[in-house]
């Protein structure tokens, strides 16, 4: 399906990678629930739990026992003598899971851990830079990642438009170069786009002689080749080239039986994301607003991107056949693996999960299906042995949830404890009122000669398109004189991003990306000068999905103030606006600009 999506994000990621380093909420010492009641204190290292219920990813024990050491589960079974040694955790009338394993994702910003907060142990990143990949693998925090690394298409193809650039597949001749180029950054598989566009939206993709040299060279190196398809026809090349599963349905046409047979027969896979084909159709369903299983536990950028929709009008169509072509697969004995395609406008990380399995049981699995495609298809798909089910010697990524998902899919929202890797994972409790409230005196900036000072909201932030995959450079230094203090934005504009940018970002919240409230103000105020000429005033809002709107001023070497219209910033929704960014470009060269005296009037 298109992602045209994936530029913008690409770009808020880019703009927001300074907040990286700005504070974000932290694990308190105890867990608190939407009520306000502490929650038991987990142990921190070897124990025994038992429950009514337990699922090891392919059966059910009730009730279920299960010993963990070492971060690994030693054993598991209905019952057994525990170790009187070992701290004991009678969880009651509950259900325990394996960690949810979400097997397509496009992780930006704080993916992991919002993925983490709904009990998403595991992620599978289905296409991005290289070396973002090599970032994310390494992080301490959230849920543990796995990538494609960059895409296989076409020069100027799917895929070359998110900010990043993949190693070139003009034909058949490129596939062996593109296959070790990944395979030595890292790639964990190899994902290969097959993509014409559709509508008025087209695009180069890669023939079929192409993708039969990609598979065959995944294959030379091990690593197993996968599919980007968005009609029946590019399917059918994807499967006659022995893909080993395809990640989205298409929804062009129904399945034919050939396919189907096909994939049957030789244990192919594919991950639906029906949750994202949801949100492509405009049928979103999600109650992130009023469900208290929900609402309190959202980041920021989560509920940006459930705010977002995709343009045009409701395609009901879309989402039946996407939902009848699942349904088809499924009766063929296909494997369904459960995967989001977060962050897709109307999606969010580790949310979109459960969404995405109630999904799975509209189109015809049973609830313990959709369990099952939610952990341990996708590791043994993917080849991680070492979790997805709870069974000696794998992981002890647990979910526990109160109820019986097997009688309410959604159940599995209600989430009472995760642990990952042995260890309790304490939920962030993201409640709407930690979004800041904005003074009355509107001032963005309290800049002093030695601190770039914010006057609410979670404040300033160099920025620049480097996690965009571009080159171009940011220093911002606190200066001033008698008359004011001012922020100084030196560095210099490069290419190797189709839109490069770099300058300083604002964040009126009290977490990055969070929408606020900025309807009570007209106007935005502020002094600048420097080179070059042009300068560029983004305000970023849900409302416009992730792309700015965007007003250009001319500065030169003179101090001059600066009244824009927040009517002008086109599309926003004043009354959720998540960003503000001052930066130069696209145009290449150095720069040096000063901004003073910011003020919301």
């Amino acid at each position: 399906m298109m992602k045209t999506w994936i530029l913008s994000i690409a770009l808020i990621s880019a703009l927001v990678a300074g907040w990286l380093l700005l504070p974000v909420p932290s694990h308190s010492d105890t867990d608190t629930n939407a009520d306000g009641d502490v929650r038991e204190q987990w142990p921190d290292g070897d124990f025994t739990l038992t429950a009514a219920r337990v699922f090891t990813g392919t059966e059910w024990l009730e009730p279920g026992w299960i010993e963990v050491r070492d971060g690994r589960i030693s054993r598991v079974g209905e019952s057994f003598e525990a170790d009187p040694d070992l701290p004991m955790i009678d969880l009651g009338d509950r259900t325990v899971l394996p960690g949810l394993i979400d097997a397509h994702v496009h992780a930006f910003g704080t993916a992991l851990t919002d993925a983490l907060n709904f009990g998403v142990t595991t992620v599978l990143d289905q296409a991005t830079d290289g070396e973002w990949a090599r970032q994310l693998r390494q992080a301490s925090a959230g849920a543990r990642y796995f990538s494609s690394g960059p895409p296989a298409t076409a020069p100027g193809g799917h895929g070359t438009q998110y900010g990043y650039t993949p190693p070139k597949v003009r034909g058949p001749e490129d596939a062996g170069e593109f296959a070790e180029t990944i395979l030595d950054g890292g790639s964990d598989w190899m994902k290969i786009i097959i993509e014409r566009g559709t509508g008025d939206w087209q695009v180069p993709s890669i023939d079929q002689e192409t993708v039969d040299a990609l598979v065959k060279a995944a294959n030379d190196v091990d690593l197993m080749p996968v599919a980007h398809v968005s009609e029946l026809e590019t399917a059918h090349w994807a499967i006659d080239a022995n893909v080993h599963g395809l990640v989205h349905v298409f929804a062009d046409q129904p399945a034919d039986d050939a396919l189907l047979e096909n994939m049957a027969a030789d244990d192919r896979f594919v991950i639906p994301t029906l949750v994202a084909m949801e949100g492509v159709a405009g049928t979103v369903a999600v109650d992130h607003h009023s469900d208290e299983r929900i609402a309190p536990w959202l980041s920021g950028e989560q509920r940006a991107s459930l705010t977002q929709r995709w343009p045009g009008a409701r395609n009901e169509t879309l989402r039946k056949r996407a939902i009848k072509n699942t349904r088809a697969m499924y009766a063929a004995g296909i494997a369904i693996l459960a995967g989001s395609d977060a962050p897709n406008p109307g999606t969010a990380h580790g949310l979109s999960m459960h969404r995405e399995m109630e999904l799975l049981v509209e189109a015809g699995l049973s609830p313990h299906e959709a369990l099952v495609a939610a952990t341990f298809l996708p590791a043994k798909h993917f080849g991680l042995d070492d979790r997805g089910l709870l069974e000696p010697e794998r992981r002890a990524d647990l979910l526990v949830i109160d109820g019986d998902p097997r009688e309410d899919i959604s159940a599995t929202l209600s989430i009472h404890a995760i642990w990952q890797g042995g260890r309790p994972v304490k939920r962030v409790l993201t409640l709407e009122e930690t979004v800041a409230d904005v003074p009355e005196h509107g001032r963005m900036s309290e800049f002093r000669i030695d601190e770039a000072k914010a006057g609410f909201g979670l404040g300033w932030s160099a920025t620049d398109d480097n996690m965009a995959g571009g080159e171009s450079t940011v220093e911002m230094q606190p200066d001033g004189d008698d008359a004011r203090a001012w922020i100084r934005l030196t560095g210099e504009i490069r290419s190797g991003f189709d839109w490069p940018w770099a300058g300083a970002m604002f964040f009126p919240g009290d977490q990055p990306m969070a929408p606020v409230d900025l309807s009570a103000f007209e106007t935005l105020r502020f002094k600048a000068r420097g080179e070059p000429a042009g300068l560029r005033v983004m305000a970023f809002s849900p409302a416009l999905g992730a792309m700015p709107a965007t007003q250009t001023i001319e500065i030169d070497s003179e101090w001059r103030d600066f009244e824009l219209s927040l009517d002008e910033f086109s599309g926003a929704d004043l009354a959720a606006i998540s960003g503000i960014a001052f930066v130069a470009g696209p145009e290449l060269g150095p720069y040096q600009f000063d901004l003073a005296d910011v003020i919301l009037e």
